[in-house]
C-alpha cells in the first residue's frame, strides 16, 4: 500500500466508529437535546471522510464512496 493511500485510508477508519456511534445514537434518540450536535458532528466527520477518497485506489475508493453515502442517507442529508 502506498504511503499516501495508507494514510488516508487510515484518516478514514479513524471515524468509523464514532459516525456509527452518533448514527446509533441519533437512531435511539432522535428528539434528544444533544441530537442536532450529533447531526454536526457525523456531517463534519464524513465531509472530512470524503476529503481522503481523491487518495484512495479506485477499488477502495468505490467502497467508501458507498459506504459514505449510505451514512449520509441514514443522516438524513
Amino acid at each position: 500500500m502506498g504511503s499516501k493511500r495508507s494514510h488516508a485510508l487510515t484518516r478514514i477508519l479513524t471515524h468509523v466508529a464514532v459516525v456509527e456511534e452518533h448514527l446509533r445514537m441519533l437512531r435511539d434518540s432522535p428528539d434528544a437535546i444533544e441530537a442536532n450536535h450529533w447531526r454536526g458532528e457525523v456531517r463534519g466527520w464524513l465531509r472530512a471522510m470524503e476529503r481522503e477518497l481523491d487518495d484512495l485506489g479506485k477499488r477502495t475508493r468505490v467502497e467508501w464512496e458507498a459506504r459514505i453515502a449510505a451514512w449520509w442517507n441514514q443522516l438524513g442529508a
